[in-house]
């Protein structure tokens, strides 16, 4: 498919949805964004694919994944400020979470990622596959040359995050055990656990501070993924070309807490997931198509499980989060506590409108009580 028709987008969009320390930095870190955007605009891709590169990187108005680089900005901020090492390692962060997103779209098969088709979808998986490798490759060299001491953590994740997307896609519709079930949670906390470690220790190191230790990152990875999963349930994200976890044999806490909850759940999930199983996951549009005739004929239980997912997982999903998030607090560094646990809540304020305990106003509250 021929790409000559493709702009780059003129400007970042604020992340709307997501408030705290997000919403308000967002006059500072904006024109940074911006800034770290024009660099990888004026990266001088060869002529022949310079059009994907920016269907890939640059022709949409949020990056993959913004959350993480305005998290390294916040927690650099907030930890002696960001220098211009943060500033010229910042652009190579933006393109290693837009590796992140391409791969994750490949390997979910995503059609649509905030309303416009993913590069998998339009170019398919052989083309994103080439894409992926090339723009990790300016990953690791520009971040080689920009900020050698973070270069460790960036390999660790994207090896951590590959080896576990193979693992996942391989590994979809298990079998509904218990033991299977806690695996395929604990492997997906493992899969971000990496990422969060680089999102918030490379602020840290280039300022030669403590770093956070890996078990506190996994904590926030169970948390953001919790809170990612639950708000993919009560927005419906699937009727707007997302991905919905449930149709793509994917376990999730709040399906796990539907299944503690309901025996029921178990007979069902069963019934839309047995006839999967047998589906070859590997090519997008032949999996879609199949995927959906698959689909036809258990429409009544699939309606059943989504009423049981709204009537039992979120509140037991929102109180995982929480469990998470005091789990992140006690493990945290008593110097990195203010700064991390804003970042935290600012994630969890995301269900504000799920369940008030999860709002930023509720733990300011808190905080007062206690410091009272």
């Amino acid at each position: 498919m021929q790409c000559d028709d493709l702009n780059p987008m003129d400007g970042i969009e604020r992340p709307e949805k997501f408030g705290g320390v997000f919403s308000s930095t967002w006059s500072k870190y904006g024109p940074m964004m911006n800034e770290a955007r024009a660099t990888l605009q004026a990266f001088p891709v060869p002529k022949p694919i310079r059009a994907y590169f920016e269907y890939a990187v640059l022709d949409r108005p949020q990056p993959g994944y913004m959350l993480l680089p305005l998290k390294f900005l916040a927690i650099a901020e907030q930890h002696g400020g960001i220098t211009q090492r943060h500033r010229d390692y910042l652009p190579w962060y933006v393109l290693a979470m837009e590796v992140v997103a391409l791969l994750d779209d490949t390997v979910d098969h995503t059609p649509y990622r905030s309303h416009r088709m993913t590069y998998t979808r339009r170019f398919g998986e052989c083309s994103a596959a080439a894409m992926a490798g090339y723009l990790m490759n300016i990953t690791l060299e520009q971040t080689a040359r920009t900020a050698p001491e973070v270069l460790p953590m960036v390999v660790r994740f994207f090896e951590t995050l590959c080896s576990l997307e193979v693992w996942e896609l391989h590994s979809r519709y298990p079998n509904i055990d218990d033991d299977v079930l806690e695996r395929w949670l604990d492997n997906r906390y493992e899969m971000a656990t990496d990422v969060y470690v680089h999102s918030f220790n490379s602020a840290l190191r280039l300022h030669g501070l403590e770093e956070l230790q890996r078990d506190a990152c996994k904590h926030f990875a169970a948390l953001s993924q919790g809170v990612d999963d639950l708000v993919g349930i009560v927005e419906a994200r699937e009727n707007i070309g997302e991905n919905d976890d449930l149709k793509m044999g994917i376990v999730t806490f709040p399906l796990v807490a539907a299944l503690r909850a309901e025996p029921q759940v178990a007979v069902a999930l069963e019934r839309v997931w047995e006839p999967c199983r047998r589906l070859r996951t590997e090519a997008m549009e032949r999996y879609l198509d199949d995927l959906e005739r698959c689909f036809d004929d258990t429409r009544a239980e699939q309606k059943q499980l989504l009423d049981w997912l709204s009537q039992h997982a979120v509140r037991a999903t929102v109180d995982e989060v929480l469990r998470h998030a005091a789990l992140l607090d006690g493990l945290t560094p008593p110097y990195l506590r203010d700064s991390v646990g804003l970042v935290a809540w600012s994630y969890i304020d995301r269900l504000r409108d799920v369940d008030p305990r999860a709002s930023m106003q509720a733990r300011l509250r808190e905080a007062s009580l206690v410091s009272g």
